[in-house]
């Protein structure tokens, strides 16, 4: 085979420069050439960071979507598996989605994933020979994810860095010889996708966390300004009209210790709340088991105190600076 010229006129259809000369045939069968020469299928991937809420009958949904794809085209064969994945290590295997539907539902295992793979072989209209496809859907529960790396990651790793390589939530990828079938798998994945339920997070809260790691430098700064006015406000009455130089060196200490402590718990609340900022996400899940419902519930929960912790921490630092410069300006020593 020769070297590829593109047909202008008609997209479907390619040109190929052979040694008798040009000759025009259709996309699929040049494909189909391509696929027997080379052995080689291509593959095309979409990976989703969408926050959505699944359950079994969005799954089954799913799967009735992709069967409908394949009742417009020659199946000569075809299988499918469903995997959950848990918690802890464990996995389930079934062979189609009606024996996926009996798996137990009530047991205490929170779902990380549940992959769905499709393998099959069709003769489209302009082919002579089977070609082969795979469709393999993963479905990931954000707030599994996260919880398993709270878990297994060590004490003090940022929250954000956690939420960053946990934000993935479904991810498609299809390997194909004809491209044409692949855009309309893809398609049909999409239009499931967008019908999903979804939670959107506030635009407070989103600007919060894209500001957060401000918190605790902009938190010890204020605090040091505010207990500086404090000293320069009350310099005069502590160190009196003749000090000594005992005085001085033990006043000089005391208020070292005094700007130190409040630096240093200023930092300390800064990064409380910065931490209960980032620790409130969106919900993301997939809920098909009594441990799924119970996670979500938790996780809800969860969330709602991190907003209770952030907004305390940031109160009790303001309390605490104004507090200390009432006391400058009102308080006689």
């Amino acid at each position: 085979m020769g070297a590829l010229i593109d047909n202008n006129d008609n997209q479907n259809e390619v040109v190929v420069d052979g040694r008798n000369g040009s000759v025009e045939i259709s996309l699929q069968t040049y494909q189909d050439i391509y696929n027997q020469i080379t052995g080689k299928s291509e593959e095309t991937t979409k990976i989703s960071k969408k926050s959505i809420h699944v359950n079994f009958d969005d799954i089954k949904q799913l799967d009735s979507k992709i069967n409908q794809i394949l009742e417009q085209y020659r199946v000569v064969s075809s299988n499918s598996t469903f995997t959950i994945f848990f918690d802890k290590n464990q996995k389930e295997t079934y062979s189609s989605l009606e024996r996926f539907s009996s798996f137990n539902s009530s047991v205490n295992a929170c779902t990380e994933s549940v992959v769905v793979k499709y393998n099959f072989a069709i003769v489209l209209p302009q082919t002579n020979r089977p070609q082969n496809y795979t469709i393999a859907i993963r479905l990931i529960s954000r707030v599994t994810a996260k919880r398993k790396m709270l878990e297994d990651f060590p004490v003090g790793v940022n929250r954000s860095f956690l939420m960053m390589i946990s934000s993935k939530t479904c991810e498609i990828k299809v390997s194909y010889v004809d491209y044409v079938v692949s855009r309309t798998i893809i398609a049909a994945f999409d239009e499931w996708l967008d019908a999903l339920d979804s939670s959107k997070e506030s635009k407070y809260i989103n600007t919060a966390k894209r500001v957060s790691h401000y918190a605790s430098p902009v938190f010890k700064y204020l605090s040091l300004i505010f207990c500086s006015c404090v000293v320069i406000n009350l310099m005069p009455y502590m160190i009196g009209t003749d000090p000594k130089v005992p005085q001085l060196a033990s006043l000089s200490l005391l208020i070292f210790l005094f700007l130190f402590f409040a630096y240093k718990f200023s930092a300390i609340l800064g990064r409380f709340v910065e931490n209960s900022i980032d620790s409130s996400s969106d919900i993301s899940y997939i809920n098909i088991t009594k441990g799924d419902a119970k996670m979500i519930k938790d996780v809800q929960g969860e969330n709602k105190n991190a907003i209770i912790k952030a907004c305390a921490g940031t109160l009790i630092t303001f309390v605490l600076n104004f507090s200390a410069k009432y006391l400058a300006l009102h308080l006689k020593i």
